[in-house]
């Protein structure tokens, strides 16, 4: 989804927002849902007739899923013995901000 605001003849305001998911995957941890969600700000300034002020920010989340594995450990020669379950996830966070200058003619 994508949407911009003139605030007045000279500033626009934009902003995204964005979300996808993968049902299957074929890496990483087996099951599950991976998901990713990104959003944006982002600004034009009218500073002259053909001179832009561009800004703004860009944020991503990518979650990579989950796995939980039980064990069991049992040594023949000694007594001891071990048993636990592991759990284990992964994500990433990602922010970019950008700033420019833009002539149109």
């Amino acid at each position: 989804m994508k949407a911009d605001y003139a605030l007045n003849s000279r500033l626009v305001l934009r902003g995204r927002f964005g979300w996808a998911a993968q049902l299957e995957r074929r890496f990483m941890y087996h099951g599950g849902v991976q998901s990713r969600w990104e959003g944006g700000l982002g600004l034009d300034y009218r500073m002259t007739r053909h001179l832009h002020l561009t800004g703004g920010g860009d944020y991503a989340y990518t979650d990579y899923g989950h796995a939980t594995s039980r064990y069991s450990y049992a040594s023949s020669a000694s007594s001891y013995s071990e048993t636990g379950i592991d759990s284990s996830g992964a994500f990433q966070n990602g922010l970019v901000l950008h700033a420019g200058l833009a002539y149109q003619y």
